[in-house]
């Protein structure tokens, strides 16, 4: 598979993030749950700040607290065309830090599998279910895993 993904990235908030290790990321996400399905596609990442993610969160989500990721899907991935725009994940990197120092973790891999849960709701997947959580959580573990293989290899 030649999979070819434009990753566009906006970046809103001052947390050091490295932009080419979520590309990485969001493009082994789509090889691994998507496949063929998005080929070729586009991917809009925007990093917020946890006020601007609350407001999206209440906005579509009546919940009116900040989240870590929010995913908003534009196509059907099963009919993606090429050069199309997938969709847009916002992502907190202020609220995955304190997720990963509450757990323990590197605050580079919270973040990069925030990524990659993002980019699977684009492609469907649903956690809302103990099979859709546990599956959506081994492929972001996957790609964030290969992810850091491929940078070693640079």
């Amino acid at each position: 598979m030649n999979l070819r993904v434009e990753v566009v990235i906006r970046n809103e908030q001052p947390c050091p993030v490295d932009e080419s290790a979520i590309e990485r990321v969001v493009c082994l996400t789509l090889g691994h749950a998507a496949g063929e399905r998005a080929a070729e596609c586009e991917v809009s990442l925007l990093l917020v700040e946890p006020d601007a993610i609350r407001a999206l969160n209440a906005r579509h989500r009546a919940i009116d607290m900040p989240t870590d990721v929010l995913s908003f899907p534009q196509l059907d991935p099963f009919t993606v065309a090429p050069g199309e725009i997938l969709g847009d994940v916002v992502v907190c990197p202020e609220i995955t830090n304190r997720q990963a120092d509450a757990a323990g973790r590197r605050r580079e891999d919270e973040l990069l599998e925030v990524v990659a849960h993002g980019v699977l709701h684009l492609v469907g997947y649903d956690d809302g279910t103990p099979e859709g959580y546990d599956a959506m959580v081994e492929l972001q573990r996957r790609a964030v895993a290969d992810a850091a293989r491929w940078e070693g290899t640079q």
